[in-house]
């Protein structure tokens, strides 16, 4: 899991001498109690010691978890979840208001965690502080059994909630700079929002938008009403690669880079570009509201505030990453992320525990959280990523049917070699989901029981040799449209993944359809059996892409954060472009009578397929999704003892390196 959003900057983007951000996320305690806890924190006095908790009955307890707005709704709603497979623990989410649960958090460490909440939310910027100033006020989960997650979690976000040995949080998200703006009000003014490379290009753009529209570009709380005013700044910073101090704890407000962020500040409050927030929270919501800032600088999760507070214009904003502060720079900064901790005084805490692992270990309450809050957390790739590698998984077994009836040894082993690349490619992808703190046992288990899917295009029957033709013409040439843009995806594991994984589909794709051209020269019968599979293979394939962009939210968001460079339907009208040629090149027809040459598009235009059956499929009522997922479940009951020996063998070499070393060591 990358602790900073899951782009990386350029390969040219020269070194600095500040922090970047997977080194700010690293910033022991010292430094960051510099920061925005200190003058709260430094205001108050210890009245005594953290009074010692204990571990509690770990499957009987009643919980409280103290939280804020969108986050607390979000674990509210894994609650009843939780609860099935914890049925004596009661589990309370309070929302104390952000922030406000700082100063009751403080207050109740100062007291000896008299009145402390079990679970506790707590931002970076004040857990440094707290372990500090209070260094029993926080459980170790460690022995709890965080411990096992370590490489769940990037280095720096991990670096983040551990100190001295001791594991104070688990971390939940990194709160990723987006960039939200009004596109009706950019396309009145004549701006393209997706074109502004620079924030120099925004300015420009803001002084268009005041002169047609009166709207300011965006708002700031300028008399710093609030701890957190200065994110902005902050994001400035980030996307330079810098922060408040650098790795030795200097204050940087001095350097290049901080001047560079605090002159496109005051350039945009000397343009008049800038309205006043003052009066934080309130007053962010209120300028939402009436509309006086046509952006808002903020984190991924600040989509659903938007959503909220103004349902009437949905499809007036749009999100992408935030403008460069120099040409060429990065578009990437993290602003800031959260945790959640057990109390020292609690207890309950094993109980408390059990309700953080839920929470921030499983992939399915990272992504639930994700949909209804869109906040972010490190695991936002599992879904798609986990989907390709099941689909490479399941996609194994249309054509695997028929390597045992293959009419040739030439087409046996080329079947044999494409079954054994699928396989591969899905361990390649299992392996980048493992890099988001995945689990590779838990999605298979998810997928089996149906928590997870894969691609639909794998649930028709292949009834005959045609159809393996036709897959790797069809399949593997949509293939091939979806994934080549994914090498230059903003994640790298799973970029540098499928470079490998296009180059074989490349060539899955050319042995499918030579099979089809060496059939097309064949019998009168030959032909008819690869028209036929043409005509059942064109409109799922058509299908693969997924739903119409307008009912894929999924979609929208992946390509805002750059995991995904095109929509659903700019893929499949490049796949339709691409595939007529061919087709009338082999001598087959396309069965869609609406499909036809539009010259003033440059482009086919085609008929809509059937969406009702793909979601169906979805949904498991497939002509096949019943058979593929059975098979995969047997495999995998088949294959444990296989796993288990490998377990064991690895950990009896284990033990013997150990012991070696021991030896060596007293001699």
């Amino acid at each position: 899991m990358d602790a900073s959003p899951v782009n990386q900057p350029p390969p040219d983007d020269p070194p600095r001498g500040g922090l970047d951000r997977r080194r700010l996320l690293g910033i022991g305690g010292s430094l960051l109690a510099a920061g925005a806890g200190t003058p709260l924190l430094g205001a108050c006095s210890v009245t005594g010691a953290t009074k010692a908790g204990s571990l509690g009955d770990p499957d009987r307890a009643a919980i409280a978890v103290w939280s804020w707005q969108g986050p607390a709704a979000a674990m509210k709603a894994l609650v009843p979840a939780f609860q099935t497979q914890h049925p004596g623990i009661d589990v309370t989410v309070q929302d104390i208001g952000n922030p406000a649960i700082w100063d009751k958090i403080t207050t109740a460490m100062a007291a000896g965690g008299q009145g402390l909440a079990d679970v506790l939310h707590i931002g970076v910027d004040y857990l440094p502080a707290y372990t500090e100033k209070f260094p029993d006020g926080l459980a170790d989960l460690g022995p709890l059994g965080a411990d096992r997650y370590r490489d769940a979690f990037a280095d720096g976000m991990w670096q983040t909630v551990t100190r001295k040995g001791k594991v104070n949080a688990l971390p939940w998200e990194a709160n990723s700079a987006g960039f939200y703006y009004r596109a009706d009000l950019f396309e009145a003014a004549g701006v393209d929002g997706e074109a502004l490379a620079t924030w120099d290009d925004a300015i420009d753009a803001g002084k268009k938008i005041k002169k047609a529209t009166g709207v300011h570009l965006l708002g700031i709380d300028k008399p710093a009403s609030q701890p957190d005013a200065a994110n902005f700044f902050q994001m400035l910073l980030q996307l330079q690669g810098t922060f408040y101090f650098d790795a030795a704890g200097r204050i940087t407000l001095s350097s290049p880079e901080a001047v560079t962020a605090m002159t496109l500040i005051k350039e945009m409050n000397d343009a008049g570009l800038v309205s006043d927030l003052a009066g934080g929270w309130t007053a962010l919501e209120n300028s939402i509201k009436s509309g006086t800032a046509a952006v808002l600088p903020w984190p991924t999760w600040f989509g659903s505030i938007i959503e909220g507070l103004v349902p009437k214009e949905s499809g007036k904003w749009k999100v992408r990453l935030p403008p460069a502060v120099k040409p060429g720079g990065t578009t990437a900064a993290t602003v800031n992320s959260t945790h959640l901790a057990v109390a020292g005084s609690s207890m309950h805490q094993a109980a408390a525990w059990a309700f953080v692992e839920y929470i921030l270990t499983r992939p399915e309450s990272q992504e639930a959280i994700y949909r209804s809050k869109g906040i972010a957390p490190g695991r936002t790739l599992i879904r798609q990523i986990a989907q390709h590698a099941h689909s490479e998984i399941i996609g194994m077994q249309p054509e695997g049917d028929w390597i045992t009836r293959a009419p040739s040894l030439r087409r046996k082993a080329i079947l044999f070699a494409k079954v054994q690349d699928e396989a591969g490619h899905g361990l390649y992808l299992y392996s980048a989901a493992e890099t988001l703190g995945a689990d590779r046992a838990e999605l298979t288990e998810a997928l089996i029981e149906g928590r997870q899917k894969y691609s639909s295009i794998f649930n028709y029957p292949t009834p005959s040799f045609a159809d393996v033709g036709v897959i790797g013409w069809f399949v593997d040439g949509a293939a091939i449209c979806n994934q080549v843009p994914l090498c230059r995806c903003s994640y790298g594991p799973y970029a540098r993944a499928m470079v490998r994984v296009c180059k074989e589909e490349s060539f899955h794709q050319r042995q499918g359809y030579e099979l089809l051209l060496t059939m097309m020269r064949g019998t009168q019968a030959q032909r008819e059996m690869v028209q036929e599979a043409v005509d059942r293979w064109w409109w799922p394939s058509l299908m693969m892409f997924g739903p119409p962009d307008d009912d894929s939210p999924n979609s929208a968001r992946s390509m805002a954060w750059k995991i995904k460079r095109h929509s659903n339907d700019e893929l499949r009208q490049r796949f339709v472009d691409m595939t007529v040629p061919q087709a009338e090149k082999l001598g087959v027809r396309l069965p869609d009578p609406e499909l036809r040459w539009n010259e003033e598009r440059g482009h086919h235009d085609f008929g809509t397929p059937d969406w009702s059956e793909l979601q169906r499929v979805i949904k498991g009522d497939g002509p096949c999704n019943t058979e593929r997922v059975g098979r995969r479940r047997a495999a995998h009951e088949e294959g444990a003892w296989v796993r288990e020996a490998a377990t064991a063998y690895a950990a009896k070499q284990a033990a013997r390196a150990q012991a070696t070393a021991a030896e060596g060591a007293a001699a």
